[in-house]
């Protein structure tokens, strides 16, 4: 008998600001490439999708099944896989793995 498991995606996890941080940006990306996205600093237009996501290099890359929301959907992974950053426009966010 044989059995097989998947490797463990080194990338899926949970990725956030600090905990005193009121904005509350939360990405969660899962091994089987979905994520959800949770950007709550602007308290008037919340920001909650989900999908899919892929890896290019060292860049994840967001579809979100909810298309017309926008949201950081470019992230750039650090050398030691622990944090992300996005820039959308002069909107800077950079994310520690839990």
């Amino acid at each position: 008998m044989c059995s097989f498991s998947w490797p463990l995606n080194p990338i899926a996890g949970t990725y956030t600001v600090s905990s005193n941080d009121p904005a509350q940006i939360e990405l969660v990306l899962t091994a089987d490439q979905h994520f959800t996205y949770r950007d709550f600093s602007d308290a008037q237009h919340k920001i909650v999708v989900n999908g899919q996501w892929t890896l290019e290099g060292h860049k994840i890359l967001l579809a979100a099944d909810q298309k017309n929301i926008r949201h950081h959907d470019k992230w750039v992974l650090a050398a030691d896989q622990n944090s992300i950053h996005s820039r959308k426009g002069l909107c800077r966010y950079r994310l520690c793995k839990k």
